[in-house]
C-alpha cells in the first residue's frame, strides 16, 4: 500500500513537472508604430522577426491514476522560448497599420510535432504634433497544438515513458508613445515606450505509463499568465523604406526581439 501511494505520489509530482515545463508563454512582439505617410505612401510593409522572450504564468490542473482522482496540482513557473515569424502589414490609410503574422516556434528535441503562431493586430495613430505619436494597439495571436514525449528511468518505477499536447492564446490592448527624429530627409531613428496589458490561456494534457505499475496516470492543466501588464521599450532605424528596430518588453516578461523590413 505504501509503495502504491508513493508510486501515485511520484506520478502526480512527475506529470506537473512536465506541464510546467513543457509549455510556452509569452507576449508576442508589438512592433514599431510607424504608417504610411513615414513609408513613402507604401500601402505594405513585411517584416522578419526574431523574437526571445521569458515570461511567468501559472498552472491549475488535476491529476488522476485509472479512475482515482488524486485531486488538484497547481503552481507558477517560467519559460525560455524563440520565435521565427514573418509580419505583413497592410496600410489602408496613414492612420491605420492591420498586420498578420505566421510563423514557427524553435522545435526542442522531444517535440514530435512542430508548433506554429498565427495572428494579427492593428495600430490606430490617436494623435501626432512636432514628430510626437500616440498609438492605440491591440493584437492577439495562438500556438497550434504540439506533441511532446520522452522517456526516462526511475528506480522505484521502472521505465516510464510520457506524452504532453499543449495549444494556446494570447490576446491584448496598449498603447505607444513614439518620437520620430530626423537625420537627414532619408533617414530617421524612432524611438517608442508603452503599455500592454495581455491575457494568455492555454491547456496540456499529459499521459504517463511505467513498467512497474499498472494504472495509468493522466492530468490536464488550464496555464495562464502570472502578471498581465508589460512595458514595452524599441527603436527602429527607418531608411527610406527599409526599417530595422529592437525591441523589449519587461515586468511579466523579459524578451527582446528584432526586425528587419522592407515597405513596398
Amino acid at each position: 500500500m505504501k509503495k502504491k501511494i508513493r508510486i501515485i505520489l511520484q506520478g502526480a509530482f512527475a506529470i506537473g513537472s512536465l506541464i510546467c515545463l513543457d509549455h510556452h508563454a509569452l507576449a508576442v512582439d508589438i512592433g514599431d508604430p510607424l504608417y504610411r505617410g513615414q513609408l513613402n505612401d507604401s500601402p505594405v510593409r513585411v517584416e522578419a522577426i526574431y523574437d526571445n522572450f521569458k515570461r511567468d504564468y501559472k498552472m491549475d490542473g488535476t491529476v488522476s491514476v485509472g479512475t482515482h482522482d488524486l485531486g488538484s496540482i497547481s503552481g507558477t513557473d517560467s519559460t525560455d522560448i524563440t520565435i521565427y515569424m514573418l509580419r505583413a502589414h497592410l496600410l489602408p490609410s496613414k492612420t491605420l497599420d492591420v498586420y498578420v503574422d505566421g510563423g514557427v516556434i524553435d522545435k526542442k528535441s522531444d517535440y514530435t510535432s512542430q508548433p506554429f503562431i498565427v495572428g494579427g493586430g492593428a495600430k490606430i495613430l490617436v494623435t501626432e504634433k512636432e514628430g510626437f505619436s500616440l498609438s492605440a494597439l491591440g493584437m492577439a495571436h495562438y500556438v497550434t497544438s504540439y506533441d511532446v514525449k520522452s522517456n526516462g528511468y526511475d528506480q522505484d518505477l521502472g521505465n516510464y515513458s510520457s506524452a504532453v499536447s499543449a495549444n494556446w492564446w494570447e490576446a491584448g490592448v496598449g498603447a505607444l508613445a513614439a518620437y520620430d527624429y530626423s537625420l537627414d530627409p532619408k533617414t530617421h531613428v524612432i524611438p517608442y515606450a508603452g503599455a500592454l496589458v495581455s491575457l494568455w490561456r492555454g491547456n496540456a494534457d499529459v499521459d504517463m505509463t511505467y513498467n512497474r505499475y499498472s494504472g495509468a496516470v493522466s492530468g490536464s492543466a488550464t496555464l495562464q499568465e502570472d502578471g498581465p501588464l508589460s512595458a514595452i521599450l524599441g527603436c527602429s532605424l527607418l531608411m527610406q523604406t527599409w526599417t530595422i528596430r529592437v525591441e523589449g518588453r519587461f515586468i511579466a516578461e523579459k524578451s527582446v526581439s528584432f526586425g528587419v523590413g522592407k515597405a513596398f
